[in-house]
């Protein structure tokens, strides 16, 4: 019953899904779902691809980062019956079984995870720090940048397991050519995700100012040149 689900869910997959999204192909104009399961709660994204105007309408953060991510690029609502979507779930999560790794992180420091979010500590492999396009609220007088989503409550949006995988496998386009050959290592991985649950834990979601955007943005564009 299970091969026979997936293989359903593979077929509706290809006739509704595959024009926009490839598994292990890359982004198309819609992002790609390699690991999909181990990013995202299961829940939301079996709700994402029955109402994907559920997201935008309400708000949701992930749905409008990604509708930022993909220039607009809104994911219509294809009209599947709740089965439809489950099959797809099946799926998706059998693409994730057989691609799935582990990977063991070391122990994380909140206080490492701080400094290279904010770039006193730079990244070993290069790259720009994390505040340069993000805020994280209580981090200090500049705020961070405004380029990108207030990362307070990341933790919690994604989970540790999402957010350490989103971390070591980034596939939002305008990060990817940013961290190109620029892999985060394990330990900093870990340090920012332990950053990253004492800030969901204690902090309150603050919005960088148009002079702190400023700031780190010449910072960005210099980074690049």
């Amino acid at each position: 019953p299970g091969g026979s689900s997936s293989e359903t869910g593979r077929k509706i997959f290809n006739e509704e899904c595959q024009s926009c999204h490839t598994i292990g192909g890359g982004d198309l104009v819609g992002p790609d779902l390699k690991g999909v399961l181990e990013k995202r709660d299961r829940e939301w994204v079996a709700r994402f691809i029955g109402s994907p105007d559920w997201g935008i309408a309400e708000g949701d953060p992930i749905a409008l980062e990604l509708l930022d991510e993909f220039f607009g690029a809104e994911m219509p609502n294809l009209a599947l019956t709740e089965e439809d979507v489950e099959l797809i779930m099946v799926f998706l999560e059998e693409q994730d079984s057989l691609t799935q790794t582990t990977v063991v992180l070391p122990t994380g420091s909140t206080s490492r995870g701080e400094k290279v979010f904010t770039g006193v500590q730079q990244f070993e492999n290069g790259g720009i720090p994390c505040m340069a396009c993000h805020t994280v609220g209580g981090i200090g007088e500049y705020g961070g940048g405004n380029l990108g989503p207030d990362l307070t409550h990341v933790f919690d949006r994604y989970g540790e397991h999402g957010l350490a995988s989103a971390m070591q496998n980034i596939s939002f386009p305008n990060m990817k050519s940013v961290y190109f050959g620029k892999t985060l290592i394990p330990q900093e991985v870990a340090d920012l995700l332990t950053f990253f649950a004492e800030a969901d834990a204690t902090g309150n979601e603050g919005v960088a100012d148009s002079v702190t955007g400023l700031f780190w943005g010449s910072g960005v564009v210099g980074a690049l040149a």
